[in-house]
């Protein structure tokens, strides 16, 4: 029989704002033994750390160190000692010991609200169990009936844990008209690393237009620079290093609007933390708003209408077939392989009537669009992004031919888009020899309701239903002195374990860490091959160890620590720290 263990409190204060009716029960199972996954045992603290009552389900024995209650499951079948039993196991096949323990773990589980499976192998056990939704990876295909993705954006229960404004549900229909200046007199503080593809450039071209006052921060939120009629801070997710803050909070409300999904969500949930956020702005992945301990609203990105015109090239007139636009289409990146393939399947069917482009401005974007009948949506395969390609191509009139993206059948109708991408060429065909008619009903509605201009109109009316919360105590140094996109570390020599970092998940050299914390170059050579992105010590000849290993490595210190980025500027990140 299953036996249920208690566990000691989390490591991590429970600083959420979730009230009673807005908490869920949640599962994490694993076939295996949970006490031996560093990463699972941190999703397990920062589900309870935001306040939903979590228990877990494995293979595990003794007792745990997480929050919430423990189901240890044996993974013998039949579990009891004995000679008897012991012949019973010898004489059952392992795919029916595997199977009768897979059932009893299932059948542990429950009937919660969400179940995340601990490992892709755990994905057959979640489906199985009684839980409403199961969390699946987004690289973990297919869909299934469960699937917490595709059900989340149209279940309030699952796709936002707050009573929003009621933007972007099946029954949402838009914002009205946004004359210019119909804003004048407010006054709002922006703050994000400007650039010119990142879609804060573009709503702050709106904010100007409704007249909104704009304060631009860009490397440092002083909060004593911060004016008295300023009535809420806007920050933007944008290229790495963070945004810094200093001085004491003002009384006005703090949003946050998230861009990335899955892949960048550890590092936006620290994020969320430091900036003092009192409510989620989720572009997209919308299954992902139970992670966070505060009111999560729908913010999708929009159609940048200074770049284009609703008064589209029409459809038949279009130079170009098809078109794709983005990283790796030159098969210089394995995290792009598919889309280089589609590219290349795309351009021996339509020659120079096919337009594979990168490295291009926003405006030479938008123009390829302009000329296209067909654009591709291809976003990866570490999250489902409704990106910012959805409504740019759609702005500029052309059909749309996109992965599957749950909530894209929310902001346009299903038939004015294609989905998902499969027999490309042929699809690519159908689209390009129809009469367009579904391209331009999703225009007109992109240009009705999902321009920068009408997120503006939503950000002001989140803005007034916020309520500022009382900030969230610092994290102790270890976790405020680290980048908050690493997640993983390992420890070399340094007296640091769990509780000194009760955010990130310390792991084995072996698993290519984000970090490692150094003290002493004993074992420092092994841990550099493996490292990813940085390194933290307090000891000097072992920070001289690594740039002699890595002579471009930036240095900067905090607390007596010297912060080693070994690669500057690579990933989601900026060289240097000017504005």
């Amino acid at each position: 029989m299953p036996w249920i263990v208690g566990s000691p409190s989390s490591a991590i204060a429970n600083v959420s704002n979730l009230r009673e009716g807005e908490r869920l029960e949640i599962c994490v199972v694993s076939s295996g033994d949970l006490s031996a996954d560093p990463e699972r045992r941190l999703l397990i603290r920062s589900l309870a750390g935001v306040g939903h009552a979590v228990f877990t389900v494995d293979g595990g024995r003794g007792p745990v160190s997480w929050p919430g209650s423990a189901t240890r499951v044996p993974s013998k079948v039949p579990a009891r000692g004995g000679v008897l039993a012991a012949g019973v196991r010898r004489a059952l096949p392992g795919s029916l010991q595997r199977s009768l323990y897979e059932r009893r773990l299932a059948a542990a589980a429950g009937s919660p609200g969400v179940v995340y499976p601990a490992s892709r192998r755990d994905l057959g056990v979640a489906i199985a169990s009684q839980a409403r939704a199961v969390a699946r990876d987004p690289r973990w295909e297919p869909a299934h009936p469960k699937d917490l993705p595709t059900l989340a954006p149209a279940d309030r229960r699952l796709g936002s844990d707050f009573p929003d404004l009621g933007h972007h549900w099946p029954e949402w229909t838009g914002s009205g008209e946004t004359p210019s200046g119909r804003h004048a007199g407010r006054t709002i503080v922006m703050v994000h690393r400007a650039s010119e593809a990142t879609p804060a450039r573009y709503l702050r071209s709106a904010m100007d237009r409704a007249g909104v006052s704009v304060i631009e921060v860009g490397t440092s939120l002083d909060w004593g620079t911060i004016p008295s009629d300023a009535e809420a801070v806007v920050v933007t997710e944008s290229p790495l290093p963070a945004v810094r803050v200093a001085g004491r909070r003002r009384d006005i409300p703090v949003l946050y609007w998230v861009h990335h999904g899955e892949h960048h969500l550890a590092q936006n949930l620290r994020l969320a933390g430091r900036y003092g956020a009192d409510a989620i702005l989720l572009a997209h992945s919308w299954h992902l708003a139970h992670r966070f301990g505060v009111p999560v609203h729908r913010f999708p990105f929009g159609v940048p209408v200074e770049l284009m015109s609703p008064e589209t090239t029409p459809f038949d007139r279009r130079p170009l077939t098809v078109a794709m636009v983005g990283a790796g289409l030159d098969g210089s990146s394995e995290r792009y392989a598919r889309r280089a393939s589609l590219a290349r399947r795309l351009e021996g069917a339509f020659g120079d009537r096919a337009a594979m482009v990168q490295g291009v401005t926003p405006e030479e974007l938008i123009g390829v669009y302009a000329r296209s009948k067909v654009v591709i949506n291809e976003g990866g395969d570490r999250h489902l992004p409704i990106t910012m390609r959805v409504f740019e191509a759609i702005g500029a009139g052309a059909a749309l031919l996109t992965d599957v993206l749950p909530g894209t059948e929310i902001l346009f109708d299903e038939d004015t888009y294609s989905a998902p991408i499969d027999d490309v060429v042929e699809q690519v065909r159908s689209i390009a020899a129809s009469d367009g008619t579904g391209a331009r009903e999703a225009t007109r509605r992109a240009w009705a309701q999902h321009t920068y201009d009408h997120r503006v109109d939503e950000l002001v009316a989140i803005i007034d239903a916020t309520t500022p919360t009382d900030p969230v105590p610092p994290l102790d140094s270890w976790s405020r002195i680290l980048e908050p996109d690493v997640t993983t570390v390992a420890v070399i020599g340094a007296d640091v374990g769990e509780p000194d970092l009760p955010d990130r998940a310390i792991v084995d050299v072996q698993r290519r860490p984000d970090a490692i914390i150094a003290e002493g170059v004993r074992g420092l050579d092994e841990a550099l091959t493996s490292v990813r992105r940085m390194v933290y010590t307090t000891d000097r000849p072992t920070r001289d160890a690594v740039l002699a290993r890595f002579p471009s490595a930036s240095v900067s210190e905090m607390e007596g620590v010297h912060c080693i980025e070994l690669v500057p500027g690579a990933g989601y990140r900026v060289d240097g720290d000017d504005d």
